[in-house]
């Protein structure tokens, strides 16, 4: 494009370029959870969060890890 463009725009325009091969792959739903991603943030983004967290609660470096483990078992008995 050559100039600068906010990337829900460009979240917008790669899911149309793409509509129509994830419509023949059967995965619009998963090609629109880029939207939720952006919005909310990568499993990543979370985890340090929780971790950042947990440590400003007083924990130590291994007890905030832990926390982390804690948060992603939760996370995914949750999406089971």
């Amino acid at each position: 494009k050559g100039e600068m463009v906010a990337f829900d725009k460009l979240t917008d325009e790669l899911i149309e370029m793409t509509a129509q091969d994830a419509e023949a792959l059967n995965c619009v739903e998963e090609v629109a959870h880029i939207r939720t991603i952006l919005k909310r943030g990568t499993s990543a983004h979370r985890q340090l969060s929780v971790y950042e967290a947990s440590q400003k609660d007083g924990s130590s470096d291994e007890e905030a890890l832990a926390a982390v483990v804690d948060w992603l078992v939760s996370e995914t008995i949750e999406s089971c």
